[in-house]
């Protein structure tokens, strides 16, 4: 991914995306929670089509509940993989989703204020 060099935005102000896609799971990237509990997201932005079949996700604390989507627009997207339900347990530090063969220029990662734990 990284030779295809994708714009990265999200919903909360500016983002260097580069630690998001080097493959190396010890840096991350880091951007603020949306306002009043709505689902953060990071959008990778491709100048051509771009073929993907599945996202590896790593969080210190458990992996996040959420959705990744896709478009052919940047406006109109469709969910390719749901990321756990909110009252299932999310233990683990890494964890790869797979979905259908998709290509497409813009995808999107959307993250919910869900807590990490099943307590919470």
């Amino acid at each position: 991914m990284p030779s295809y060099v994708p714009r990265a935005r999200t919903n909360t102000g500016p983002i260097d995306g580069t630690p998001l896609w080097d493959d190396d799971s010890k840096q991350c990237g880091h951007h603020r929670h949306a306002p009043d509990g709505a689902p953060t997201w990071v959008q990778y932005e491709f100048a051509q089509p771009f073929a993907a079949r599945a996202i590896s996700i790593a969080g210190r604390g458990g992996i996040p509940v959420g959705r990744v989507l896709a478009s052919d627009n940047g406006r109109d997207f469709r969910t390719l993989v749901t990321m756990l339900a909110r009252q299932l347990y999310r233990g683990g530090v890494v964890r790869t989703f797979a979905f259908a063969d998709t290509h497409c220029e813009v995808y999107r990662i959307e993250l919910t204020a869900a807590p990490l734990s099943p307590a919470a």
